[in-house]
């Protein structure tokens, strides 16, 4: 039995999911440490959430596998999740919706009801999901499949690995229409870039990313060099926003004029934080690189 398509796809899912709770979890502990000294009560809280996450990372990526090997338990487990995950959205973007608008100082009604409904029509996204996967894991043929439990080498050439890559790209691309709706600030090498400069930056970056994801998918050359280059950028913005004294205090000031209370008297110096998150995205990117340059004979053969 050939491995499904689609089962791929949501093996790929799986593990992009898992990836993000990771990073929850590295920040959740970061934050217990941090705060052992005047606010210790919260580090076990902080801890007992990040063993929570880890617990789902390690079951997400397990059934990742699972599903890469059409194990049965694997389809269960997604059913099981697809379910749940379909409920507390559904649950989630109800009480959002009903919820009164209540915008905060400096921050006008029709303002925050976007952000509100932006907020709403994130949680769809799970909602899309566990539907999507409560639909795909019961039609009869994916149960065959599974019921068969035997995967016979596809004809693809294209590794697991670029594959994920392949696909987180082009599922990040679209995301940063968001961003652009909501009027974030874009940040690029030190320059920082409001209204529709901003917007501009994060629409062109999104279609970049799902453009080199797609040829990526596609096992063509262009796309892994220009996904090698993409990902070495973010190394390098990343580390100059970081590391630089002066740009990290740039950013600094531009979040104090974004919030709409002011400042406490003692600002949480956050360089450690942002030391912690850089290099979790360093390493992520670097795997990216070398998954990139090791699997430059499948890019080759597919030419």
């Amino acid at each position: 039995m050939i491995r499904p398509a689609i089962v791929t796809a949501s093996a790929v899912i799986e593990f992009l999911g898992s990836a993000f709770f990771l990073l929850f979890a590295v920040v959740l502990v970061f934050a217990g440490l941090t705060s052992m000294g005047e606010h210790a009560n919260i580090a076990p809280i902080a801890f007992g959430a990040a063993v929570f996450l880890l617990v789902f990372v390690a079951l997400g990526v397990a059934t990742g596998v699972g599903l890469i090997r059409l194990k049965q338990w694997a389809r269960i487990s997604t059913l099981i999740f697809a379910g749940i995950m379909a409920a507390m959205g559904l649950l989630s973007m109800s009480v959002l919706a009903l919820m009164p608008t209540q915008p905060p100082p400096g921050l006008t009604v029709g303002a925050a009801n976007t952000i509100r409904w932006l907020i709403v029509g994130s949680y769809g996204i799970p909602v899309a999901i566990g539907v999507w996967w409560l639909i795909l894991f019961n039609r009869t043929a994916i149960k065959e499949a599974f019921a068969a439990g035997v995967v016979t080498p596809r004809t693809s050439t294209r590794p697991m690995s670029i594959s994920i890559i392949g696909w987180w790209l082009l599922v990040s691309g679209p995301f940063t229409v968001i961003l652009a709706i909501i009027g974030l600030p874009a940040f690029f090498a030190g320059a920082v870039l409001e209204g529709w400069a901003g917007r501009a930056v994060y629409l062109l970056m999104g279609a970049i990313v799902s453009y080199i994801g797609w040829e990526l998918l596609q096992l063509r050359e262009r796309g892994r060099l220009l996904a090698i280059g993409w990902l070495a950028l973010g190394i390098l913005n990343s580390a100059y926003a970081v590391l630089v004294p002066g740009v990290r205090e740039r950013m600094r000031e531009l979040q104090v004029t974004m919030q709409s209370a002011p400042p406490p008297q003692a600002p949480f110096d956050s360089t450690s934080f942002s030391i912690v998150i850089l290099a979790f995205t360093v390493g992520l990117m670097g795997v990216g690189i070398w998954l990139l340059v090791r699997h430059k004979p499948a890019f080759q053969a597919s030419s």
